[in-house]
């Protein structure tokens, strides 16, 4: 829900900045220039508001525990949240498609062609930067490092359109454009996004957050990750994942949330997954597993006289992560009957040859998004 909210506010930034500066668009005779102003609008504003979305949980705690009772309440103010923190640069990158259009269409009798050529130009740039950021920049330099760097693209764009505009032969603006240029690496120079905070999933526990910030008498920000040891944090494609160590007890967050720990009840839990089909089963052979978490229930089942163990998991930061449990699982990734499959569990179900004796599946919660595939009819009758 939030990412549609996100969505919503970026997408009506931009459609305003269209409309509202079109006609200031219109009346510019020097577009390069203008296109230089919006450039460097948008990337200076981005690295304006570029610290506060590491602050972003703590708004979020405040605003579930103070809205939890009202749905419309609640998603209004996080609207309006995400629509304040990106206003500004959407609002400027709403005109760049009608400035770079204008400046496309030499002639009006090939304003169709040459508008169709700029609006293809500029789905083809979409398309190829939310397959970069998603696919690339995020799992090889995290979420802050990709903003940076996109900020520095937007300005290092603005400097380029001054230098065509002709600007940059003046001595004022040849000093400022290696500033701008250096600005993103200044602002890299800042304190990193505090890695438990935005690990902390506030949706799930604002409650118990702002609980004990009243008992021990702090700030909420100061309470969260207090008294834990980070193991482990990577940024993937398809999750974050965490590895904590609070007084002697691991456990694993996905995305904030708690999957597995070391202790407790989650490892009774994840046991008894693997234990129960299997001691059912009168002579288990083949063993699929959907779900690896930190491999409890992995090796429990190793534990029984199986011949093969496929084990599907679909974040591989998770499978680096069950390195860091190998106490409590047995090593169980080091076993030779187990086939380690990074992919889609249901994919992988529907398409793998033969049968499997027992399928142990161990997703996050029902109400975890993208998790409600794994609870579905036709997933259960693929099981069959």
């Amino acid at each position: 829900m939030l990412f549609t909210l996100m969505l919503v506010a970026f997408i009506c930034g931009l459609g305003l900045g269209s409309m509202v500066l079109a006609g200031w668009i219109d009346r510019r005779a020097r577009l390069f220039r203008t296109l230089a102003l919006l450039e460097l609008a948008v990337g200076l504003t981005a690295l304006l508001v570029e610290p506060l979305f590491g602050l972003l949980p703590l708004a979020v705690v405040e605003l579930v525990n103070r809205y939890a009772g009202s749905f419309g309440l609640l998603h209004l103010s996080e609207f309006l949240m995400a629509f304040g923190l990106m206003f500004l640069p959407t609002f400027a990158a709403g005109g760049i498609f009608p400035a770079a259009a204008k400046l496309y269409t030499r002639h009006l009798a090939k304003v169709g062609k040459s508008v169709g050529d700029a609006y293809a130009a500029n789905t083809l740039g979409a398309v190829l930067g939310a397959f970069a950021g998603g696919f690339l920049l995020i799992p090889l330099i995290g979420v802050q490092a990709s903003i940076l760097a996109a900020t520095t693209l937007n300005i290092g764009l603005g400097i380029y359109f001054l230098w065509r505009d002709g600007l940059l032969s003046r001595p004022l603006f040849r000093v400022l454009a290696p500033g701008l240029l250096l600005l993103p690496l200044a602002v890299s120079r800042l304190p990193a996004w505090d890695v438990a905070l935005l690990n902390s999933a506030p949706y799930l526990y604002a409650g118990q957050y702002q609980s004990a910030a009243r008992l021990a008498g702090q700030g909420v920000a100061q309470t969260i990750g207090q008294g834990r040891r980070l193991l482990y944090a990577e940024e993937g494609m398809t999750a974050t994942v965490t590895v904590w160590d609070l007084r002697g007890e691991r456990f694993m967050r996905v995305n904030g949330k708690v999957v597995a720990s070391s202790q407790g009840k989650d490892l009774r839990s994840h046991s008894l997954l693997a234990h129960l089909p299997l001691l059912l089963h009168e002579d288990p052979q083949q063993v699929l597993i959907i779900g690896l978490g930190c491999g409890i229930s992995l090796g429990a089942a190793q534990r029984h006289p199986v011949a093969a163990i496929d084990c599907v998991e679909l974040s591989p930061e998770v499978v680096e992560a069950t390195e860091l449990f190998s106490e409590v699982n047995q090593d169980a990734l080091a076993d030779p009957r187990t086939r380690m499959i990074v992919g889609d569990g249901r994919n992988h179900l529907a398409l793998a040859e033969g049968r499997y004796d027992v399928i142990i599946s161990q997703p996050s919660s029902l109400w975890i998004a993208g998790m409600a595939d794994l609870f579905t009819r036709e997933f259960f009758h693929d099981c069959r």
